[in-house]
């Protein structure tokens, strides 16, 4: 994973904290520290980003949008960390201030998936997907979970929404044909 680009950015967002405090630069920067696998360091920025804002700022909608992201992004570090219960409530609390979020019905559905809790991912997986259609490699993980739990036509079904829509798909082009 190549992290110089973030740890590049994460010098200019540090160099303009200097200047003038910004939670939107700090949030910035914390993603930056995120990408470029300093965990810590995200966690504590994200952290102290969340104790800074006060109820006249959450009313704020840049605001809200920094607040956003910075759950998002407390539930990335605690999802990395298989931290899960955590991952949940900074992934709900995203979907709280935007229930349109489909990456955070994503990474719940994913947590939801490793934790054998299918019903649930499922519910989260079908949210994120007819929320953006474009995450439609869904699909795949949605199939996989319908073929563990040996519901071969919903499995079919999905497998084959992915390949309509990417012929030479990695996961499909290793299926058997009699399941596709």
């Amino acid at each position: 994973k190549d992290t110089g680009r973030f740890n590049e950015s994460a010098a200019a967002y540090e160099n303009s904290l200097s200047l003038k405090d910004d939670i939107f630069r700090e949030m910035n920067l914390a993603f930056c520290y995120y990408h470029s696998g300093n965990n810590e360091k995200a966690r504590n920025l994200f952290e102290d980003i969340l104790k800074k804002t006060n109820k006249k700022q959450r009313e704020n909608k840049s605001t809200n949008k920094v607040l956003l992201y910075t759950h998002f992004g407390l539930g990335c570090i605690y999802f990395d960390e298989k931290n899960y219960d955590n991952a949940i409530l900074e992934f709900k609390k995203a979907l709280w201030i935007k229930p349109t979020f489909a990456q955070a019905f994503f990474k719940l559905g994913e947590i939801y998936r490793k934790l054998e809790k299918y019903d649930l991912a499922i519910r989260n997986f079908q949210n994120a997907v007819r929320i953006d259609s474009s995450l439609y490699n869904i699909y795949v993980l949605l199939a996989e979970i319908y073929e563990k739990q040996n519901l071969f036509q919903e499995s079919y079904d999905y497998y084959k929404k992915v390949s309509l829509i990417e012929p030479k798909n990695k996961v499909i082009s290793k299926k058997p044909n009699k399941i596709i």
